[in-house]
């Protein structure tokens, strides 16, 4: 009998110790969401600023370009294509420019969501017809894997689907040579999860650690805006962001939501 209730004990302490342990695990979790945002909502009211500084100068100068367009026909022949030919060059990064731009506002002004009860799986077999056009281009097969008994989650759809399709066009991206893209529904914890993965290249340990940090991007044109997006959206859903990569064998992102709870009328 001692030793029987000594087991015991042992076990409500462990227990305990379990219980203890994600508590402070989910508070470590909750912590770090509040620095991410403050840190987020910080980066996006300079993102704004710096945006709005750049636009309206940008603006004059491509429509001063514009008119010098209409004169380069009063030039010599032999002067006129090395005369287009710059101007293409210049106007090719206005429009690269604008396009970052767009990135910083988009970044900083988080859209204002519309949260309905969603079923998971109707949302991506709508995404799936999108993806598929892409996928042969691409020399990318597709693979899904959708769990059939899925609880329902409060989602903004369209904000969502948006989220999950930069998703899969970045894994896209880490195959530039063909590979398999996975999409994937399941749950865990009362979490409900939507996953891409790639057979990229994987990403390196040393990046793994910033990829969520604004303005940190490993790609040539990249503004490093599109994962810490995608997180905030994720944030705002109350869910979160996984990602786990290993190099050589490819990349998985993980949309994490609440499972929503039936209503007690």
């Amino acid at each position: 009998m001692w030793r029987i209730g000594v087991v015991r004990d042992e076990r409500q302490r462990l227990s305990r110790l379990v219980a203890i342990g994600r508590d402070v695990t989910e508070e470590q979790r909750l912590q770090e969401r509040v620095i991410q945002s403050e840190r987020l909502a910080m980066v996006g009211r300079m993102a704004a600023q710096v945006a709005h500084e750049i636009r309206n100068p940008l603006s004059a100068i491509g429509l001063n370009i514009e008119l010098l367009t209409d004169l380069i026909d009063e030039l010599p022949e032999a002067d006129r294509d090395e005369a287009k030919e710059l101007i293409r060059i210049t106007m090719s990064g206005i429009e690269r420019l604008n396009g970052v731009i767009g990135d910083y506002l988009r970044f900083a002004r988080m859209p204002v969501k519309q949260l309905q009860e969603e079923a998971v799986n109707d949302m991506m077999e709508e995404l799936i017809h999108l993806i598929r056009s892409e996928m042969h281009p691409a020399h990318v097969d597709l693979s899904v894997r959708l769990d059939g008994n899925l609880p329902s989650v409060k989602a903004d759809r369209m904000l969502i689907g948006q989220q999950v399709l930069n998703c899969v066009r970045n894994a896209l991206e880490a195959m530039p040579d063909g590979g398999v893209l996975t999409l994937a529904t399941d749950i865990e914890e009362n979490e409900v999860r939507i996953s891409i993965s790639d057979t990229g290249d994987g990403i390196s340990p040393e990046h793994v650690e910033r990829v969520f940090d604004p303005f940190f991007s490993t790609k040539e044109n990249g503004t490093g805006l599109g994962l810490p997006y995608v997180q905030q959206i994720m944030q705002e859903h109350g869910g979160r962001l996984d990602l786990n990569s290993v190099p050589g064998a490819g990349t998985t992102v993980t949309l994490l939501f609440p499972a929503s709870t039936p209503e007690v009328s």
